[in-house]
């Protein structure tokens, strides 16, 4: 009998994981906006594009989500997050750590996407907006859930 193949599994060691995160992470707080989206037009696009949503997954539990869940209603929702949220993600040199989470939902979503995030133990702040924002020809309504 041969002996296994090491090439066959393709998923790296935890400890191999690790020392990719690692660098990774080093490459991401040293790299400007443009670098990063230049990473994903090289050879270690799927490697980014991991590491990426490890973090994403990561950053959203804080938040009581299910990453997988979440990402798939913004996706079928059609919907973004936006904010300090997704610097935090992205700019590592920097100490942003974000509070809560910007989500560009289409009007005809709103409910969907407000109805998830209640079942997860959100509820709709009845308090007026703040920070300045507003409802206007761009923004239709603006609900603060916490």
């Amino acid at each position: 009998m041969a002996a296994p193949n090491p090439l066959d599994n393709q998923s790296p060691s935890r400890s191999a994981q690790q020392s990719l995160d690692d660098n990774l992470t080093t490459i991401f707080r040293t790299a400007t906006l443009q670098d990063l989206a230049l990473l994903t037009q090289t050879p270690l696009q799927l490697t980014v594009h991991s590491y990426l949503d490890r973090r994403i997954c990561t950053s959203l539990t804080t938040y009581g989500l299910s990453a997988d869940c979440f990402l798939y209603l913004l996706g079928a929702a059609d919907s973004v997050l936006s904010g300090s949220f997704v610097l935090s993600l992205l700019m590592l040199d920097r100490d942003i750590n974000p509070t809560d989470l910007d989500i560009y939902v289409p009007n005809q979503y709103r409910a969907l996407v407000i109805g998830y995030l209640q079942l997860h133990g959100y509820y709709i702040n009845p308090d007026p907006i703040y920070h300045g924002y507003g409802a206007n020809d761009t923004v239709n309504a603006i609900v603060r859930l916490h």
